[in-house]
């Protein structure tokens, strides 16, 4: 089997060449700030498609709750991190409350 075919799908339409490096890098450093910076560059690549990731599986119709399970988080915390471009869905705007009305709105 040839060694592009291998490849995650996830990873490789995702990730850049810079976050590779540093995976590799990881593999063979005992030099502690080389793996930081190989670390920090990967934290960035990773909240980057994490973001992208929950945002297909909204379009695929996955829940908040189906989503928070799969992050370890409550449905409120995953919304609240990466609810912001999801207003119209139905189910967000189901948990919103009206403001109460006032007297004074007539």
């Amino acid at each position: 089997m040839a060694e592009g075919s291998r490849q995650d799908p996830v990873y490789s339409l995702h990730f850049s060449q810079a976050a590779a490096e540093a995976s590799y890098l990881l593999r063979v450093t005992s030099e502690p700030l080389v793996a930081i910076r190989a670390l920090s560059t990967i934290e960035v690549e990773a909240k980057k498609v994490l973001a992208e990731m929950v945002e297909e599986a909204r379009k695929a119709n996955h829940t908040w709750v189906q989503i928070a399970e799969a992050l370890g988080v409550t449905r409120q915390a995953a919304q609240a991190r990466f609810g912001a471009g999801d207003l119209g869905r139905a189910d967000r705007g189901a948990t919103r409350r009206r403001p109460p009305h006032s007297p004074d709105s007539r």
